[in-house]
């Protein structure tokens, strides 16, 4: 029963390849039209499988890159090394690497349809266990098929390589506490992951490792963490709504969360020092968030383009206010936000200026034309002069209270019970 099951899948498949191949799927309208048009000359499409004749032993960068129809390539047996983007943006389902000793983690880049490298009898560099590609020492992984939903990770692996993952089908995807670091795109353009749980283990992700992950609604990333890299680890996550950072966060990097639209709540950890360039611009659904009293340093444009943002609460001092080169001239944090905007701080910190109705003598005078106001977090927000820049169902206390930093300490500590919860 189990073989004419078997049998009748692969009866479907071929039909479907079939079908694709006569109406020259993946093609442009023009190669389309002149394929079926019977046209003399013309005797096929280029390169839907290459043979790299015997006596090669290297491929150079994007050799194979952008030949949108090709699906497979058989190398010699004498290929040492294949370079980056190789087979960048192909059809490619397979690759036997033979007895390739060496080759780039870009390799691999934009290849959505792979499923299986294979290495012959006389590689000792990789072992492939259950489809994974691993090191031999099974501590660094380099490569997931793209058609696996739900992969494990193996509790060997300490080290996650560049597009491990990327482009591919996961869905839920769990980083073991054995892994220390997720290097940069490793999990790039997985636009159907949805759950992804980072392990406590972890000590740095790389620049753009989670970028475009653009149904991800459910991010959950462990105790441990400390730094977040430069440029975009989740930028472009369309659909996060809530994000809860863990207290051994310090630094997040350039374009963290950069424009991650639906995102409406953040809950800073209690170590956060700095702030990077852009980290939050363009999270246009954000109406309200509070600064920790550990944060030193905010940099340049990092709530720009908020446009729903109107109440900011600075837990502690005054931040130092930097570019994205460390200069502090013309300086913007909440460039694009509401004219109304309000900063709320806490009575007894310092380099604030409640009292005189402005912004820190330390902080640039440049914020995009925009009016800003300060005031002192216990102040009542449901009074007559604050009304017309207080959205009180956005903000309000469940016990009644109205005052901000009520509000959003409440906000803040239902937040982390409920992460508590799913942990």
């Amino acid at each position: 029963e189990e073989l004419r099951i078997a049998l009748g899948r692969m009866t479907a498949r071929k039909k479907t390849i079939e079908e694709m191949e006569s109406n020259y799927e993946g093609y442009n309208n023009a190669v389309k039209h002149v394929m079926k048009s019977g046209m003399s000359g013309i005797h096929g499409v280029v390169a839907e499988l290459i043979q790299v004749p015997e006596g090669y032993e290297t491929i150079g960068r994007d050799a194979f890159g952008r030949c949108e129809s090709l699906e497979y390539v058989k190398l010699p047996s004498t290929m040492a090394f294949i370079d980056e983007f190789a087979v960048c943006n192909t059809k490619i389902r397979s690759l036997d690497l033979n007895r390739t000793s060496e080759w780039n983690w870009n390799t691999i880049a934009g290849t959505p349809c792979l499923d299986e490298i294979r290495f012959d009898s006389r590689n000792n560099q990789f072992v492939v266990a259950d489809g994974l590609v691993l090191s031999k020492d099974r501590k660094r992984l380099l490569f997931v098929p793209r058609g696996r939903k739900e992969p494990v990770v193996p509790p060997t692996v300490d080290f996650v390589q560049g597009h491990a993952f990327s482009r591919g089908s996961v869905r839920s995807l769990v980083i073991p506490d054995t892994v220390r670091e997720i290097n940069r795109f490793a999990a790039s353009r997985c636009d159907h992951l949805r759950r992804l749980v980072i392990g406590r283990g972890v000590r740095r992700i790389g620049k753009k490792a989670f970028e475009y992950s653009t149904n991800l609604v459910d991010l959950v990333i462990e105790e441990g963490i400390q730094r977040l890299d430069e440029w975009a680890v989740f930028s472009h996550c369309l659909s996060l709504r809530e994000l809860v950072l863990p207290d051994s966060l310090e630094t997040m990097g350039a374009g963290t969360f950069e424009d991650a639209t639906s995102l409406e709540r953040i809950h800073f950890g209690h170590s956060l020092r700095r702030l990077g360039y852009r980290s939050f611009a363009g999270a246009a659904s954000l109406r309200s968030v509070a600064m920790p009293p550990s944060l030193r340093v905010m940099c340049a444009e990092c709530f720009k383009d908020c446009h729903t943002l109107r109440h900011v609460l600075f837990e502690g001092d005054a931040p130092t206010l930097v570019d994205n080169d460390g200069g502090q001239r013309g300086v913007d944090i909440f460039m694009g936000t509401p004219r109304d905007l309000v900063v709320h701080v806490r009575r007894g910190s310092k380099g604030w200026n409640p009292d005189g109705n402005g912004l820190p003598k330390r902080w640039p005078v440049g914020t995009g034309g925009n009016a800003r106001t300060i005031r002192y977090a216990d102040e009542d927000i449901g009074s007559n002069a604050d009304k017309k820049t207080f959205d009180p169902e956005k903000l309000k206390d469940p016990n009644s209270t109205r005052t901000v930093q009520k509000a959003l300490d409440r906000e803040l500590q239902d937040a982390r019970g409920s992460r508590h919860d799913k942990g």
